[in-house]
This record gives structure tokens, C-alpha cells and sequence, in this order.
């Protein structure tokens, strides 16, 4: 059996980067130090880890460069309290979309990467036949 362990981004401010991710998704900080004078922490929600390192000079990614790393898909279980927490931080999500058996909403970290926020329908992974 395989499974996701980890995703590793750079990030322009470590900091901002950290409150954002905290805030939004309510990762917490298990681990933070240096790496060759970098920077980093490694951020936990239940099974789920980000490893960031501070990266000043990361350039934002543009729109059209969808299909490099620079998008992740994270889950959740309760529609509307999403978008009531979305709300409460006034989060903007730049693209929302129905599919046939999920939602998904868009949004940008502090840094430019690209995080899809799912939603599936009765909480049922489901694709169409």
C-alpha cells in the first residue's frame, strides 16, 4: 500500500506561510530548524504533512503553468463549514467548480502555489463510469 507522506514547497516567507497554512487548514508545527541556512518547518493536519523551506527569490508561478508541481489537492469532509471558515478569514478563492460528484475550490498560498480543496459529494470518492 502507497500513500502521500509529504509535499515539499518553497515558500517566499516561512512565517506567512506558516500563519496562512495554520489559519486556513489548521496545520501545526512539528518540527522547524535550519537546512544548509535555510529556514524550514515540516507542518502536520492529522495524516497529512507540508514540508516548507524559505525560499526569498521563488518566483510566483503563472497561470498557464498549471500542469508543473504547483498544485495539490486537499480534502474536506463539511461543505458549508469550508466556506463559513473561507468567510471568516475573508479568503477569496480565485475559481470554484462543481464537478459531477465533487467541489472543488481554488486558492493560492501566500507564495503563488495552487491548492485545490475538494469536496465530494456524501463524502464518497466517486468518478463517473
Amino acid at each position: 500500500m502507497v500513500s502521500l507522506d509529504h509535499i515539499n514547497l518553497s515558500v517566499e516567507n516561512l512565517r506567512d506561510s506558516l500563519d496562512w497554512y495554520h489559519d486556513l487548514f489548521h496545520f501545526k508545527v512539528v518540527e522547524e530548524g535550519q537546512h544548509r541556512g535555510t529556514p524550514y518547518a515540516i507542518v502536520k493536519n492529522d495524516q497529512s504533512m507540508l514540508c516548507l523551506y524559505e525560499l526569498p527569490t521563488r518566483a510566483k508561478p503563472e497561470a498557464s503553468e498549471h500542469h508543473k508541481v504547483y498544485h495539490f489537492g486537499l480534502r474536506v469532509t463539511d461543505s458549508e463549514a469550508w466556506e463559513k471558515h473561507l468567510q471568516s478569514l475573508n479568503i477569496q478563492p480565485h475559481l470554484v467548480w462543481d464537478y459531477p460528484h465533487s467541489k472543488s475550490w481554488y486558492l493560492y498560498d501566500p507564495t503563488g502555489h495552487e491548492i485545490e480543496v475538494c469536496y465530494w459529494h456524501n463524502n464518497k470518492i466517486q468518478f463517473q463510469s
